[in-house]
């Protein structure tokens, strides 16, 4: 519509959106060349996220020799008083480091660290992690990212987060905590499927398979369908997540899976962030203890409706991410 009324104001603005959502969906080539279309008709003020986008598709297509063309002409361009460049640095300094110039992804992290408006600036710390990764130096990687992950996951920033826990897994899995990384990879792959973020759940499921750990993982449907029927021992036995690699095989499908689900609602209302604590207790007084309708329960949690569909909804989510992964064998009836 942008092209046919031709509105320069609005073409450049979507065009990127567009490529964005193709590179999101794996479809690399399509979204270069809508980049190389419209990328004249761009003002300056596109050009962060032009440059982050292009060389963002650089790097996933595997261009080592042109992403370090592009880093090489950002790097020359540069200036200190730019605003707003964290997402470009970010990937400039995943660009540099894939191409082994430590010493220039710490100018970067430098650059970032001057112009960042927020002493704890979540892409200032992830730049961080990366440089912690490449040292070797895994405490101060997973402090850092694990910060960063935090931030974007109150800021309701999903993809960011999920590239930050993919990096606290590599991390984590560095440094012998094989475990640690499991969740965090879990956490990501869960998130990826849910905003249909193909290329970021390929290369999600490469990590789980480099590290030697199954790639099926539960949804967020699966673990509703589940509590629904949690009382319900023969439906429940009928759920797909009794191929949960955890389950044991000494008790009937539906006793394990009603003991797993109890004991992780249990772990999820225990844990420090509020938001995920309060989802947690929600499940339980509904589902496991159910003590009343969802009005009561709201009440009783001192949650207005709409706050207690956002916990349901993340309860959901939190409990698919923490449950173990599915083997491939199709459940029998008990």
């Amino acid at each position: 519509m942008a092209e046919e009324t031709g509105s320069s104001l609005w073409t450049g603005p979507a065009c990127l959106a567009v490529a964005a959502a193709l590179a999101d969906l794996g479809r690399l080539e399509e979204a270069t060349a809508m980049l190389n279309k419209h990328a004249d008709r761009m003002g300056s003020e596109l050009r962060l996220r032009l440059d982050h986008l292009r060389l963002r598709l650089a790097l996933d297509a595997g261009s080592d020799a042109g992403s370090a063309m592009d880093v090489d002409a950002m790097l020359a361009g540069w200036e200190s008083k730019m605003t707003g460049p964290g997402r470009l640095a970010d990937v400039m300094a995943e660009a540099l480091l894939a191409s082994g110039r430590l010493e220039d992804a710490e100018k970067v992290a430098s650059w970032l660290q001057a112009v960042s408006k927020e002493p704890a600036d979540a892409y200032a710390a992830r730049l961080g992690g990366r440089i912690a990764l490449k040292k070797g130096q895994w405490e101060i990687a997973r402090h850092l990212l694990g910060r960063s992950a935090r931030f974007w996951k109150q800021a309701g920033y999903r993809a960011e987060e999920s590239l930050d826990r993919r990096l606290l897994a590599e991390a984590m899995a560095a440094a012998g905590d094989r475990a640690g990384a499991r969740l965090e990879l879990r956490s990501a792959l869960s998130s990826t499927k849910e905003r249909g973020a193909v290329l970021e759940q390929r290369k999600t499921r490469e990590q789980l398979l480099q590290l030697g750990l199954p790639t099926d993982l539960p949804t967020s449907e699966q673990v509703r369908e589940a509590l629904e029927n949690i009382h319900k021992s023969d439906a429940l036995a009928r759920s797909p997540l009794v191929r949960l690699g955890v389950l044991s095989h000494s008790e009937s499908h539906a006793h394990g899976l009603h003991r797993l689900l109890t004991a992780t609602i249990e772990e999820v209302a225990a844990l420090e962030d509020h938001t995920d604590a309060e989802a947690g207790r929600l499940l339980g007084d509904y589902y496991v203890r159910r003590l009343g309708s969802q009005e009561l329960i709201a009440e009783r949690l001192h949650l207005s409706r709409p706050t207690f569909y956002r916990r349901l909804h993340r309860g959901w989510e939190v409990l698919a991410e923490r449950l173990g992964p599915l083997d491939g064998a199709d459940p029998t009836p008990d």
